[in-house]
C-alpha cells in the first residue's frame, strides 16, 4: 500500500470512527449554540476571519445571536456577544469557565509559562494574584499616589510644545511609573528606556502571534521539528520570542537584586519580597508581568481618551471647565479629586465604552461541560469576547456609536453597565492590575487636559470620526492619530521651571 493510499484511508477513518463512537456510547447531545455551518474535517476554517475579528463577530451576532459556536479543526470556539451571557457564564459560573486556552506558541515554544494572564486557575495562579493584591490591590493602591503624581507631571512636561503621535511618549510616561514601582528608581534610571523598548517588542510579538492561526496550535507535535525545516516559520518566530521572554524575566530581577546587596536599590515591590525572604520566585513572575499587564493597555486607554477629546472639542471644553472650577490652574489633578469631577469621570468612562482598548478581550477556556439555555457548552472550548460590541450594544446604549458623556447622567443611567466590568475582564479573571491602571490612567488623562488643549495638526483634521480606523490588535488605538498640545495656562511652564 503506497503512502497516498495510507493517507486517504486515514482521512476516511477519522469520520468513520467518530460515527462508530457516537453510536456506541455517546448520549444524544443538546445542540451547540448557533454558528456558521462547518465543513467536514476542517470545520469553520474557511469562515473564521484572518483579521478584524470584532467586525466579523458583530456581523455574526446579527445572524446567530449572543452566543456563537464555531469549530476549527476539531477545536470548539465560543464567541460571546452579550454582557448578560458573559455575566451568567463567566461570573456566576466562573469556577468552571475560567481556564485559559493552551498556546503552544507562547507557552511551550516561547516559554511564557510564568505569565499569570495565561495560567489556568490553581495554587500558583492564586499565589501570583495574591502578590498583585498585596502590591497594587484596592486596599493599597493609593499608597502609590506620590509616584503616580510625579509620573503625571513628567508626562505633562514631555508633551509641552509637542505635535505628532502621542503613542511613544504615552507608553514611556506610564512605563516610568510601572518600572520604578516594580524594580526601583535606580533600575529605571539606568535601564528604563531599554526595558521599555524590550517589553514593547515582546508585546508586539505576542499581539502578532495572538491574532494568527499557527499550524502548531492544531498539531502540537510539530513543535519538536528542527528550526531549519522548510515552512517552520513558527519555530524561528518562537526562538526569537523565547530570547526576549528570558531577558524580561531575569534581567531586571537580577539588576534589582544586585542593587539591593549594594544598598542602592531604593523602595520597590521587588525589594519588599527580597526582604521578606519568601515568595521570591512568585514575586519575580508577578512583577515581570506588571509591565505587560499594565503599560500598553493603560497608555492606550489614555490615547483613546485624548482622541475622543480632540474629535469632540466642545466636550473637551466641558471637561476643562470642570477641572478649572474644582482644581484651578495652579496644580494638576490627583486621584483624590475624582469624586469631585463627575463630568470628567463620565467622559473617561464614556471613552472606555466608546472604544475599549481590548475589543476582543483575553480568551478563556471552559473546564467542564455545561448547559446554557438549552445549548451544549463543551469542555475545553476556547471563548472569545466581543467586548467592542457589548459596549456598543444598541439594546443597552442609545445611539451607541456616539461619544456622549451625558448618557451617564440621564434618567435610568444608574442601570447602565459599568464599561470597566467588560474592559478589565469578568469575574475571577478580571485584570489583577486594574486598580493601578484605572487610577493612573484617569490621573494622566486629566492632567493633560488641565495643562493643554488637544487639537488637530493643521491639515490633518479628522473629517468624519465615524470613519476612524482602529488598530487590528489585542490592544487597539486609532490608526494614524496625531495631535498638538497647546498650553492653556502657565501650568505646564511652571512645571518645567520646577524640574
Amino acid at each position: 500500500m503506497d503512502s497516498q493510499t495510507i493517507l486517504y484511508s486515514a482521512a476516511l477513518a477519522v469520520p468513520a470512527l467518530w460515527v462508530v463512537w457516537s453510536a456506541l456510547g455517546k448520549k444524544k447531545q443538546l445542540p451547540y449554540p448557533k454558528g456558521p455551518k462547518p465543513y467536514p474535517l476542517i470545520g469553520n476554517m474557511l469562515d473564521f476571519p484572518q483579521s478584524q475579528w470584532q467586525q466579523t463577530f458583530t456581523e455574526w451576532q446579527k445572524k446567530y445571536g449572543d452566543l456563537i459556536h464555531v469549530n476549527l479543526l476539531g477545536t470548539p470556539i465560543l464567541i460571546v456577544n452579550s454582557l448578560d451571557v458573559a455575566e451568567e457564564l463567566f461570573v456566576k459560573k466562573g469556577q468552571i469557565h475560567s481556564g485559559r486556552p493552551r498556546s503552544v506558541m507562547s507557552s511551550e515554544i516561547m516559554g511564557w509559562t510564568w505569565n499569570v494572564v495565561a495560567m489556568d486557575p490553581g495554587p500558583r495562579h492564586q499565589a501570583i494574584r495574591r502578590i498583585f493584591r498585596e502590591s497594587v490591590g484596592a486596599g493599597v493602591v493609593a499608597t502609590h499616589d506620590p509616584l503616580i503624581l510625579r509620573g503625571a507631571e513628567n508626562y505633562v512636561i514631555s508633551l509641552h510644545g509637542y505635535k505628532g503621535s502621542p503613542v511613544d511618549l504615552s507608553v514611556a510616561g506610564v512605563a516610568s511609573v510601572v518600572i520604578t514601582l516594580a524594580y526601583g528608581p535606580t533600575v529605571y534610571k539606568d535601564h528604563g528606556k531599554e526595558l521599555t523598548k524590550l517589553n514593547q517588542a515582546a508585546l508586539d510579538q505576542i499581539t502578532d502571534i495572538s491574532t494568527k492561526l499557527w499550524v502548531v496550535e492544531f498539531w502540537p507535535s510539530l513543535q519538536h521539528i528542527p528550526e531549519w525545516t522548510p515552512g517552520a516559520t513558527f519555530k524561528r518566530v518562537g526562538a526569537h520570542g523565547r530570547r526576549m521572554q528570558e531577558r524580561i524575566h531575569w534581567w531586571p530581577w537580577e539588576e534589582v537584586n544586585a542593587r539591593y546587596k549594594e544598598g542602592r536599590s531604593g523602595p520597590c515591590i521587588a525589594v519588599n519580597y527580597i526582604e521578606k525572604g519568601e515568595d521570591q520566585e512568585l514575586a519575580q513572575d508577578a512583577i515581570g508581568m506588571m509591565y505587560a499587564a499594565g503599560v500598553d493597555t493603560t497608555s492606550a486607554t489614555v490615547i483613546n481618551f485624548m482622541y475622543a477629546m480632540m474629535t469632540h472639542p466642545h466636550l473637551q471644553r466641558k471637561v476643562q471647565a470642570e477641572l478649572d472650577s474644582v482644581i484651578g490652574h495652579g496644580r494638576l489633578p490627583t486621584p483624590n479629586d475624582r469624586p469631585n469631577l463627575p463630568y470628567a469621570d463620565a467622559a473617561w468612562k464614556e471613552s472606555i465604552r466608546w472604544h475599549p482598548t481590548t475589543p476582543v478581550g483575553i480568551p478563556r477556556r471552559t473546564t467542564q461541560d455545561d448547559v446554557y439555555r438549552g445549548m451544549y457548552i463543551p469542555k475545553d472550548a476556547m471563548v472569545l469576547f466581543n467586548i467592542g460590541f457589548m459596549l456598543r450594544d444598541p439594546r443597552i446604549f442609545e445611539n451607541p456609536d456616539e461619544y456622549r458623556p451625558e448618557r451617564w447622567f440621564e434618567p435610568g443611567s444608574e442601570n447602565l453597565p459599568d464599561p470597566n466590568s467588560a474592559a478589565f475582564g469578568f469575574g475571577t479573571r478580571a485584570c489583577a492590575g486594574r486598580f493601578l491602571a484605572e487610577r493612573m490612567g484617569f490621573c494622566y488623562a486629566m492632567s493633560v487636559l488641565a495643562a493643554y488643549d488637544i487639537v488637530p495638526i493643521k491639515g490633518k483634521e479628522v473629517k468624519d470620526v465615524r470613519k476612524t480606523v482602529y488598530e487590528d490588535a489585542v490592544v487597539s488605538r486609532p490608526v494614524g492619530f496625531e495631535c498638538e498640545f497647546v498650553s492653556r495656562s502657565n501650568l505646564a511652564g511652571s512645571l518645567l521651571g520646577e524640574h
